[in-house]
C-alpha cells in the first residue's frame, strides 16, 4: 500500500539553533506587520474624525441635513476615497509581509519612509477638505498615493534582491505578479496626479478606478490571507 510521508515546512528541517534564529527573524516580520496595521488604522481614524467634524460643522450652519451633505460633499468623497486608498494599500503591504522571512536595515529604513508617507495622507486629505477639493490639493493627494505605491514597490524589489523571501517557498510567478501589480499602481497613480491638475473630478475618478482595478487584480490573483496565530504565513 502506498503511503505518503507528512511534508514538513522547510525550516523544520533545520538544526535547533537555526530554527531559533529563523523564528526570531519571522517574529521581526510579524512585529513589522503589527506596526503597519497600527499606522494604517491610526491614519484612517484621523481622516474619519476630521471629516466628521467638517460635516458636523456644516450641519450646524445650515437648515437641513441634506443641505449639510451637499455643502460638505468634498469631505465625504475624500473620506470614502481615503478608506479605499488605505484598505488597498494595507492589503498590498500585507501581501508582501506574508512572503518575507526576515528584515534587514534597508527594509526598516524603507518602512520608516513608507509609514511617514502614510501618515502624511491624513494631512493631504485634510488639505483637500479645507480647499474644497481644489485641483492643486487633489493633485497633492494623488501624489501622496503615488509616493506610497512607489515605496511599496521599492520594498518588494529590495526584498527580492536581498533574498529576504524564503527562496523556493515563494513561486517565481508570485514574485513577478506582485511586482507587476505594484508597478501598475505606481505608474497609474502618477498619471492620476497629472490628471488632477486638469480637474479635481478627473483626479478623484481616476484614483478610484485605479484602486478598484488593483483590488480586482488582487482578488483574481488567488491570494489567501490567514489571520490569527498563523498570521505570518500566506498560501496561494
Amino acid at each position: 500500500m502506498l503511503s505518503l510521508q507528512h511534508m514538513r515546512p522547510p525550516w523544520e528541517e533545520l538544526e535547533p539553533a537555526s530554527q531559533s534564529a529563523l523564528q526570531r527573524q519571522r517574529q521581526a516580520v510579524r512585529d513589522l506587520s503589527h506596526l503597519s496595521s497600527i499606522v494604517f488604522v491610526a491614519v484612517t481614524t484621523v481622516v474619519a474624525v476630521h471629516t466628521t467634524n467638517l460635516v458636523w460643522s456644516a450641519s450646524s450652519t445650515t437648515l437641513t441635513f441634506s443641505e449639510a451633505i451637499l455643502s460638505s460633499w468634498p469631505a465625504l468623497i475624500t473620506i470614502l476615497l481615503s478608506l479605499l486608498v488605505l484598505f488597498t494599500l494595507w492589503i498590498l503591504h500585507h501581501l508582501q509581509l506574508h512572503y518575507l522571512t526576515q528584515v534587514d536595515g534597508t527594509l526598516l529604513v524603507l518602512h520608516v519612509i513608507l509609514f511617514s508617507a502614510t501618515v502624511f495622507l491624513s494631512v493631504s486629505a485634510a488639505w483637500v477638505n479645507t480647499t474644497e477639493a481644489a485641483r492643486s490639493s487633489v493633485a497633492v493627494y494623488a501624489g501622496n498615493v503615488f509616493a506610497i505605491q512607489m515605496l511599496l514597490l521599492l520594498v518588494w524589489r529590495h526584498a527580492v534582491r536581498a533574498g529576504l523571501l524564503f527562496g523556493s517557498d515563494v513561486p517565481s510567478r508570485v514574485v513577478a505578479r506582485l511586482r507587476t501589480l505594484l508597478q501598475f499602481g505606481t505608474a497609474g497613480s502618477l498619471i492620476v496626479a497629472g490628471l488632477a491638475f486638469a480637474g479635481a473630478t478627473a483626479g478623484f475618478v481616476g484614483l478610484a478606478l485605479l484602486l478598484l482595478i488593483q483590488l480586482s487584480l488582487i482578488g483574481r490573483g488567488g491570494y489567501a490571507l490567514k489571520f490569527g496565530r498563523d498570521i505570518g504565513r500566506m498560501t496561494e
